[in-house]
């Protein structure tokens, strides 16, 4: 990403800093807890080129099922000495507390049998139970869009096109399925 910042004299935009971020591959609740560097270069307009500023590493310093802690070092380049310096003092933590089973999730959950139908809809949405149900739709990032109380099928035509998850719930046993909405 590059930042620009405008020139009084010449009315103009130019490049100010520009920062790169690495990211991990597992996959945490957001992406702020994947970053694993972050990295900010200077724009120097006399010469021209971009030089390195600062560098934050991210590393995990505590994870288990309902925290996660991030740890950063974080070191300056020194232009004089073109060496990088870490700077004391200036260590960042991150803390995070989070249940890693998503809302989503069929884990510790006893399966209730319903039947969805028609999928792929572009309208009505029918449940099969033998019971009532309480109807919640998410979509795939797993937020939360429309519900229906005590019901049997729920109106999706105002949903873009795509897949949604439908999670149902009878008080006691909650489940979740794929639908499309075409």
């Amino acid at each position: 990403m590059t930042t620009y910042a405008f020139n009084q004299e010449t009315l103009s935009l130019y490049p100010s800093t520009r920062t790169e971020y690495a990211y991990l591959d597992n996959p945490f609740p957001s992406p702020v807890q994947n970053l694993s560097q972050l990295k900010i270069d200077k724009y120097y307009t006399q010469i021209g080129i971009y030089i390195p500023s600062f560098v934050q590493d991210y590393s995990t310093y505590l994870e288990t099922d309902t925290e996660l802690i991030i740890s950063a070092s974080i070191t300056e380049y020194v232009l004089n000495s073109d060496t990088w310096n870490e700077l004391e003092g200036e260590e960042f933590k991150s803390y995070w507390y989070y249940s890693k089973l998503s809302s989503l999730s069929l884990e510790n959950l006893e399966s209730s049998t319903f039947i969805i139908y028609p999928n792929p809809t572009n309208s009505l949405l029918n449940v099969k139970s033998q019971k009532e149900l309480n109807i919640r739709i998410y979509n795939n990032l797993g937020q939360f869009i429309l519900q229906n109380d005590n019901s049997n099928s729920i109106d999706v035509s105002s949903l873009v096109k795509g897949v949604y998850f439908i999670k149902v719930s009878d008080g006691i046993n909650s489940s979740t399925k794929k639908f499309i909405k075409n």
